[in-house]
């Protein structure tokens, strides 16, 4: 090597370990700031409301409870039916914009933590198995099957560069998602509200346990109307899980700020002041999960 290309290159690493310092440093401030949060395990997570919820529904495999779990179930109760929304993209920051008399913010009982990391990949997976990314092993949008030496967009049950279904390449479900979903073995009529675009796919099969579990909507008020229709046929005890995933979209799209994501928010309100007044006089509740959760 040249001395001209030894100085080149002592400078390139000086400019990276400078680079690398002063993004340490400015992530650090974030912390303080309390604009990152850091995953702790004294307050209650989206892990304890699932394992609380899955209790309440008699799923043998959240039968004991720790002491924040305990405490979530005494928020929700044991009402004969359970419907449970998530709301995704929509943070406490979103929430805590909304006017002092949003429906939401009303509401609200309790705050609790995402997972880390807080994709949504790894969220969704931790509500369906009741543990944590390092238990269920996803954690992102892109996962890498070390074993079978194949990088994956993992929701979409693919391979991530040729697009080819995991299931031709002879993945079978349960060695890319090796906790299997709770709701597989709760003691409820169950079903899983999600956009029709979705419903059915490989992952979201896994999410509720089985296909059967499944209902795709067309609308949101297309979902509100097959979860009232259930709970009012009233043929035993339920749990319903209703996914809202525009918040979201709209976030990743327009970005966080945008009216479209403002409009977004709107209709998950309107969506479900809407299905609390069909279920009036019903012994049902809602959970809804966002930045933190509350029961109607």
């Amino acid at each position: 090597m040249t001395t001209l290309s030894r100085i080149i290159t002592s400078r390139k690493s000086s400019r990276v370990r400078f680079s690398a310092k002063m993004a340490m440093k400015h992530i650090q401030q974030l912390f303080t700031e309390g604009v990152f949060c850091k995953p702790v395990c004294d307050i209650p997570s989206s892990v304890h409301l699932s394992r609380a919820v899955m209790h309440i529904a008699g799923s043998p495999n959240c039968s004991t409870l720790s002491p924040l779990e305990k405490q979530l179930v005494e928020h929700i109760g044991k009402p004969r039916h359970l419907v449970f929304v998530l709301a995704d993209g929509l943070g406490s920051k979103l929430l805590e914009q909304r006017e002092s008399g949003s429906f939401l913010r009303h509401f609200n009982k309790k705050n609790i933590q995402s997972v880390f990391p807080s994709t949504t990949a790894a969220a969704l997976t931790s509500i369906a198995t009741a543990s944590w990314p390092g238990e269920h092993a996803v954690t992102g949008w892109f996962a890498y099957l070390a074993e079978h030496n194949i990088p994956t967009q993992i929701l979409m049950y693919q391979h991530r560069f040729s697009r080819k279904s995991l299931l031709e390449l002879g993945i079978q479900p349960q060695m890319a998602f090796p906790v299997p979903s709770g709701f597989a073995n709760v003691h409820r009529q169950f079903c899983m509200y999600q956009p029709k675009k979705i419903a059915g796919s490989v992952y979201s099969t896994f999410q509720s346990g089985s296909a059967e579990n499944c209902f795709g909507y067309d609308s949101i008020a297309n979902a509100i109307d097959g979860i009232s229709r259930v709970i009012k046929e009233d043929n035993g005890d339920t749990l319903q899980y209703f996914y809202i995933p525009d918040v979201d979209v709209a976030a990743h799209v327009h970005g966080i700020r945008s009216e479209q994501v403002n409009a977004a928010i709107d209709q998950v309100e309107r969506a479900i002041f809407q299905l609390s007044q069909q279920l009036k006089g019903c012994d049902a509740t809602i959970v809804i999960r966002y930045a933190s959760f509350m029961a109607i």
